[in-house]
């Protein structure tokens, strides 16, 4: 039972891990989308700038175009990481649970004698 015991401890502090980092995660994605929401806004309004005026319509599509495609792949990055801190989460709270559920079976289980 003591070895039981020390494995449902393993499990639960493993799942508290892995909550706290999908914790972490999560808040670095928001970060990410705010920064992601300034750089659009900006965009556009290069784009709205430039649009003004047909010969430098071009211009503003090359200007712009780079920094939306860098838009695009942090969005994706974004979207990546979003779903591995769900992952992690999930996965850390069904830790919990089963860490705390072996503990709690070692603890008062079968009894010897």
């Amino acid at each position: 039972m003591r070895l039981m015991k020390i494995l449902g401890f393993i499990v639960l502090i493993a799942g508290i891990a892995a909550f706290l980092f999908a914790i972490y995660i999560n808040n670095q994605v928001g970060e990410g989308k705010v920064k992601i929401g300034k750089a659009q806004k900006n965009v556009n309004q290069a784009e709205g700038l430039f649009s003004l005026n047909p010969a430098t319509k071009e211009i503003g599509k090359g200007v712009s175009g780079e920094a939306q495609k860098k838009i695009d792949e942090g969005k994706d990055t974004v979207a990546k990481y979003e779903k591995i801190a769900s992952q992690l989460q999930t996965g850390g709270v069904v830790m919990m649970i089963l860490g705390a559920g072996i503990v709690i079976f070692s603890v008062f289980g079968k009894k010897k004698g």
